[in-house]
């Protein structure tokens, strides 16, 4: 005669420890949505309510490990600066479902200038008082321990941005582990119309 089938959980692995448990409450609505996605993928409610809590921190432990990467790859000051700004297009691009379909924010100019906009906006509220043209230093003409000029100085910026594109489409080996991650991610369209642009 066939034994009978053993119901519930396996029986645990030689040395695995016993499960702690954990009790608490649950408004119907969510223990209704656990209960139907965990006999969609074939688990207990146990089993799903756990898998769930992993995961989340999992997910808080990579966001946590960035956190510290940016920091220490970009210092504490640029890296805030950076995941503001990216947060501000980011959020500009969560309203594309609301637009036609197959907008692509590189593409597009309307949702493009969006983004250029709410960065532009972020730059602005975070910009420190004081008159922007005038070099560190009361009245001086030249950086203590530099050669160049207030003129060249005032274009810093402008150099930057453009370098910097220049290396994004010709040598993206320079700019470290970033470059090609860069170039892959805003596509051969957009790294032909930096160069139509004169900057390679």
């Amino acid at each position: 005669m066939a034994k009978e089938m053993r119901r519930g959980r396996p029986p645990k692995t030689l040395g695995e420890p016993k499960r702690a448990q954990f009790n608490t409450r649950l408004r119907p609505s969510l223990k209704e949505a656990l209960d139907a996605d965990a006999q969609a993928n074939g688990r207990s409610l146990s089993e799903e309510i756990e898998l769930r809590l992993e995961q989340s921190l999992s997910q808080e432990t990579r966001a946590r490990d960035l956190r510290e990467m940016l920091a220490l790859a970009l210092g504490a000051e640029v890296a805030a600066l950076t995941l503001a700004l990216g947060l501000a297009a980011r959020n500009v691009a969560q309203w594309a479902p609301l637009l036609p379909p197959h907008i692509n924010l590189l593409s597009d100019p309307f949702r493009f200038n969006q983004v250029r906009e709410a960065i532009l906006r972020v730059i602005d509220l975070l910009k420190p008082h004081g008159d922007p043209m005038a070099l560190p230093g009361v009245g001086a003409d030249t950086l203590p321990g530099t050669e160049a000029s207030a003129e060249q100085w005032r274009t810093l910026g402008l150099g930057v941005g453009t370098e910097l594109c220049w290396r994004i489409v010709e040598h993206p080996e320079q700019l470290g582990p970033w470059g090609f991650s860069i170039q892959e991610w805003l596509g051969p369209d957009v790294i032909k119309r930096i160069r139509a642009k004169g900057v390679a």
